[in-house]
């Protein structure tokens, strides 16, 4: 199986007449068979389905005919985008390329939703009305973790538009309809029901909803809605099982970003161009049977900090070895829901937050940093700004980190990643920002000097590469980057 991202078409004129072909053909049958002209969902979609647009993304073709090295198999998530990126760089003489996918108008005044993958990399974002009007879109924000990015257009008149439901009042077996632009080929709705609740993919956010509403290459960014015309989720991904060679389509197995999620990322991406999420500032790890009856809990919920770094929880008296219980006086069942749980409370926020120590409960109050600014700008003190050749060398940039203090003892440092190239080879081998550099070619760092010294000695022995030895909470692996 893979993960397909339902990015823009740009299909074989063949392969589009034949889906478009297998659409009249479904439709025919359909209508054949409707003896009442009414039934179904005709009323909701006919109130609903102006909101929602087609989005059409024009980006710059590669100026050179060198092919990627990228390796991308059947098994790569977000392959469709790759594959994209792939054509691209092969066919150098196409002047532009276009993408499709969807989007959902959210205001009068023009702002729309969509994916973040359906407009990375475009020069040009154009958005198709219902009623064939064309307008060019500007780029208000997005944000890669959800997947979510907003758009605003200026149409000179108020906009009908749609809002957003509660996600998390959705059962299993609701019926719900998905509506894009699948292909291409312009507006379209399928029916399904929701298959499953709180899936998590890939990153710390995610709260997708399962469906099995027909979910196609195309549709992202496409709303799924409720029964009632409330928007639940947004259309993102779909699972298929990758024995085609050719464009596979819907299996019944699609998957949309919970509105519970993307809403508070609308409003941050509105009101600031990014978004603004907590931070406490400590690394984490779930509770299994064993460790919570070893705590002395009575069951596995909660979040165990392993870390405390230099931030709002060390300056709070949150230590190593607490159990977080509590936030804002909600039960916090596990550590995917905390995460959660900080980030929508938003940098700033003064909260509360329950925890057990050596067997006694505690409640500490806690003002919330932002995470956006803990990965990047605010923790640069001491950066490869000056020197860029070091920095780009190895694709990271990286920050002296802060010694981690525990009650019983204290923990070597490394250096901190802040920030990963994206078309650099440490993107590529699965370096994230949080992560730490403790060894270069099996010598320790504590500075950017020591970096800067084992570059050098690799360089004047002839070496393309370094060894990196790299932590991620309680993991370590080694990982060859070019110098």
């Amino acid at each position: 199986m893979r993960y397909d991202v339902l990015a823009g078409t740009g299909a074989a004129g063949n392969r589009i007449a034949g889906a478009a072909a297998g659409c009249v053909l479904f439709f025919g049958i359909a209508l054949s068979g409707t003896s009442e002209a009414h039934d179904g969902f005709g009323d909701l979609v006919e109130e609903i389905l102006p909101s929602v647009v087609s989005v059409y993304v024009q980006a710059a073709a590669a100026e050179s005919s060198a092919g990627s090295d990228l390796e991308i198999t059947e098994e790569t998530p977000f392959s469709e985008i790759f594959r994209h990126f792939r054509e691209q760089q092969e066919n150098p003489r196409q002047q532009n390329r276009m993408g499709a996918g969807a989007g959902f108008i959210i205001s009068a005044d023009g702002h729309i939703v969509t994916n973040a993958h359906v407009i990375m990399g475009s020069e040009k974002i154009i958005v198709a009305l219902l009623d064939e009007r064309r307008f060019e879109a500007e780029l208000v924000g997005s944000d890669r973790s959800t997947d979510i990015a907003v758009l605003k257009i200026e149409a000179g008149e108020a906009l009908p538009f749609v809002s957003f439901g509660n996600s998390d009042a959705l059962r299993i077996g609701d019926n719900v309809l998905a509506v894009g632009n699948p292909y291409g080929l312009g507006f379209s709705v399928s029916s399904g029901i929701v298959s499953a609740r709180g899936r998590t993919l890939a990153g710390p956010y995610d709260d997708f909803i399962q469906t099995d509403a027909a979910i196609n290459s195309g549709n992202s960014g496409g709303p799924l809605f409720d029964m009632s015309g409330e928007v639940v989720g947004v259309n993102t991904l779909y699972i298929t099982d990758g024995r085609s060679s050719a464009r596979p389509g819907s299996t019944g197995v699609g998957f949309s970003m919970a509105s519970a999620v993307v809403a508070g990322v609308v409003d941050q991406l509105i009101e600031f161009g990014a978004t603004r999420r907590g931070w406490l500032g400590v690394s984490l790890q779930p509770l299994d049977t064993d460790m919570a009856e070893a705590l002395g809990r009575d069951d596995n919920s909660g979040a165990l900090v392993l870390q405390v770094g230099d931030g709002p929880a060390r300056e709070a008296g949150i230590s190593e070895g607490d159990v977080i219980t509590g936030f804002n006086g909600d039960a916090v069942p596990g550590v995917d829901e905390f995460v959660r749980m900080i980030a929508d409370a938003g940098s700033g926020a003064e909260v509360s937050i329950e925890l057990m120590r050596d067997g006694e409960m505690r409640t500490v109050a806690v003002i919330l940093g932002s995470r956006e600014a803990a990965q990047g700008e605010s923790l640069k003190p001491a950066l490869f700004n000056e020197e860029p050749d070091i920095g780009n060398a190895l694709g990271l940039r990286l920050g002296e980190a802060p010694v981690q203090e525990g009650r019983n003892h204290v923990t070597d440092s490394g250096l901190l990643v802040l920030d990963v190239d994206e078309s650099s080879v440490a993107e590529e081998k699965g370096i994230r920002p949080g992560d730490k550099v403790l060894e270069i070619n099996f010598t320790m760092v504590h500075s950017l000097e020591d970096v800067r010294d084992s570059m050098e000695s690799a360089e004047e022995s002839g070496r393309k590469s370094v060894l990196v030895l790299i932590a991620r909470d309680q993991t370590r692996r080694y990982v060859a980057l070019p110098i």
